[in-house]
């Protein structure tokens, strides 16, 4: 089962020092770089949909609001999972008396 930290593994594992250096100085970016292809990052998204075809919205918020850290990569590939997984949010309905925060998982 593919989980966050065995993504961040994978993603530590495939990088390069020469990628991640030249991504950082190309996207001008703050965040930390792993040094890994687009491709490998869409290959993971692809996979953890495969492993989790029926996530409900709670679990995929959790998951991908665990991959929001200071890597690029991870950034990356919480983004790809959400847009592979419309369906569970898709049917969230927003209520005016509700906040940005009330929203956050604790």
């Amino acid at each position: 089962m593919l989980q966050v930290e065995q993504i961040r593994n994978h993603f530590r594992n495939i990088g390069t020092r020469q990628r991640a250096v030249g991504e950082k100085k190309y996207l001008k970016s703050q965040l930390m770089f792993f040094g890994v292809p687009v491709p490998e990052v869409r290959k993971a998204a692809r996979q953890f949909k495969k492993e989790h075809p029926h996530f409900t919205r709670q679990e995929l918020l959790r998951q991908t609001q665990a991959m929001w850290t200071d890597y690029h990569e991870m950034r990356t590939v919480a983004i790809a999972i959400l847009e592979q997984h419309v369906q569970p949010l898709r049917f969230f309905r927003w209520r005016s008396s509700q906040s940005l925060r009330s929203l956050r998982l604790a």
